[in-house]
Formats: structure tokens, sequence, C-alpha cells
């Protein structure tokens, strides 16, 4: 089973948290020989502080391993082989590969993938105890340098997987959009939401990259508490794909680009007379508008919704030259004093 086939249908709570570099899964077959509880204890209590642990919470190894955790303040990530449920108190993440809603109980096959989905994840993965051939120790075959607490051999020194780095954030980063897509948040949680994703490193320009921030101007830019131009500064002028400069025609008719629908926004932001901003926080921003306005023209000469733009950057920056250009450009006559 490959990493990719299994991933987070839900979650709750800081999704960040899944890009710490000390990110280390605990796993532990069921059934554990005397003297498990203790090495596990004993590991648990010297972890470092900033560490963050994944951890199941089905059996007595795992929920003791969760509450020494909580107790030192460790944050952690429980990941159910269960459809989403409430969030337990104290737990920094929640996240679930189980999509069906009417599992409500572990099974084999869930189980199978909520451990695959940690191991996916991990940079470092920790055994409590796994028997020969069983389930956990097939599963992880492709990761044999994992440390195993209790066992007669000796423990190997946990390997991180930095081929996985990338995958993983782009699987947080479609679980993000899928939130924010669904729409219905307040702006507080759509504001958390864009930071959790702003923190991940995936790949940026990217299709989704692109439909988050459709999604944003489309569902959440009139939201007169959030200020987009300082959003759209985080997000990156030059994140754009050489499609999202250059419009569409759906079902004969042509449809704005994703760049000209978020410089009409920043345009909003633009002072005049004859509208009330959105935010009145917000400030204009001639030169993040210009990146989108050139870049956009650049690929779309005779896009006449930048070229209009582009006219009225150049009225508000009492640029004559570029004013008659763009005049010309558009077929109009300038104005007579």
């Amino acid at each position: 089973m490959k990493p990719t086939d299994v991933q987070i249908q839900s979650y709750q709570g800081d999704i960040s948290l899944l890009q710490s570099p000390s990110l280390t899964a605990f796993l532990c077959s069921h059934r554990v020989p005397t003297g498990t509880t203790e090495d596990v204890t004993r590991w648990v209590d010297q972890l470092p502080t900033d560490t963050v642990v994944m951890c199941g919470n089905l059996t007595g190894v795992e929920q003791l391993v969760l509450s020494r955790l909580q107790q030192r303040g460790i944050k952690t990530v429980l990941v159910l082989a269960t459809a989403m449920a409430q969030s337990p108190i104290g737990n920094s993440l929640v996240i679930t590969p189980v999509a069906d809603p009417s599992i409500t109980t572990p099974t084999g096959a869930s189980s199978a993938m909520r451990n695959q989905l940690m191991i996916s994840l991990a940079r470092q993965i920790v055994v409590g105890f796994m028997s020969d051939n069983g389930r956990l120790a097939r599963q992880l075959l492709n990761h044999p340098q994992v440390t195993v607490l209790h066992t007669d051999g000796q423990c190997q020194v946990a390997e991180t997987n930095p081929d996985l780095i990338q995958s993983n954030a782009e699987c947080m980063g479609w679980a993000i959009y899928e939130q924010i897509h669904a729409g219905n948040l307040s702006s507080i949680d759509m504001r958390r939401l864009l930071q959790q994703y702003l923190r991940l490193d995936n790949p940026r320009p990217s299709l989704l990259h692109s439909l988050l921030l459709f999604t944003v101007v489309k569902q959440y830019g009139k939201l007169p508490d959030f200020n987009f131009t300082a959003f759209f500064k985080l997000w990156g002028a030059n994140k754009f794909r050489p499609e999202d400069l250059k419009s569409q025609k759906v079902e004969g008719k042509w449809m704005p680009s994703l760049a000209d629908r978020v410089t009409a926004r920043l345009f909003k932001a633009m002072p005049s007379k004859f509208r009330e901003p959105i935010n009145p926080a917000e400030q204009f921003d001639p030169a993040l508008a210009h990146s989108l306005v050139d870049a956009a023209l650049k690929r779309s000469p005779k896009n006449k919704r930048m070229l209009q733009r582009a006219l009225n950057l150049a009225f508000f920056e009492h640029n004559s030259q570029d004013i008659t250009k763009y005049q010309q450009l558009l077929g109009k006559e300038p104005k007579r004093k």
C-alpha cells in the first residue's frame, strides 16, 4: 500500500502540526507482554516537550500514552479508526482516514487504514511492541528502522521520511480546501484555516493553490472584517499558473481569469468617492495591483478588463503617459480639460 492510498478525510484542530519535524507516530500491537507498559511510560516521560506525537486511543497502551502526553503538555495528534466524532478535550489535532460516517466502531480494515496513515505521515516511528508476522509488523516492512521499545533484540534508531513531506503537505492542503469550499464558515474560522494552509510546504503555484484562492475570493472576499490585501501579500502575487492569468471560455461565455477576480477585489480598496470600502482598515496597494495587471497583460495584451484596471491605476498615480496609452488601447477619447 502506497502512502497516497490513504488520505486524511476529516480533521479538527491545527493541521499544521503535521508539518512538525519532530512528528512521531506511536504504534503498538493490541496484545503486549509484561514489561511493555513500563518501557512505553519511560519513553513518554523522556520525550522533549517540543515533540508532536501521533497516537490512537483504542487500546490500554494507546490510552496510557495519550494521558501521559497530555499530562506533560506535549502536543498530540489523535488518529481515529472511525469517522470523525467530537474532538476529545486536550488533543491538539484529531484526524481520520475514514470517510464513511456509518463507521463508528473500529474495524480491522479501518484500523489498518489508520496505521497506514500514521506511518505515511510520521517523521519517526516508535513501536511499543509488535508480534512477529503480525499485521503491524507487515505494515512496517517498508520501514525497517523503527524504534521498538519492548523487544528481545536491539532497538534501532527511528528513520525520517523526507520524501513524504511534500505529498503529506498536499494532502493537508486539500483537506483545508474541502473545509473552506464547503462554506458556512465564520470569518475567524476561515482565517484560521488559511493561516494553517500558509504554513504548509506544498507546491505553489498549483491547481490546489488556485482553487483555494478562487474560493476565498468568491465566498469570503466581501467579508467586512477580512483584510484581503494583507492576506494576498502573504499568499503571493507571483504564485499564479499561466492559465490563471487568461480568461476562459465556458459554455460560449468568456469568464474572467482568476487574476482578474483577485485584481477586482484588490481595487475595492482603492479610495473612491462613489462607494464605501468593504473593509475601512484595508489599504489599497498599487504595487500589488500592478504586479497582477502587468503579468496578466503580458499574457493577454488585449484583455479589456485588465486594460481598464491599468487605466484606473494610471489615473490613481496621475501618470499622464500611461493614461494616454491605455485610453488608446481601449479606444477611448481622452478627456478634455
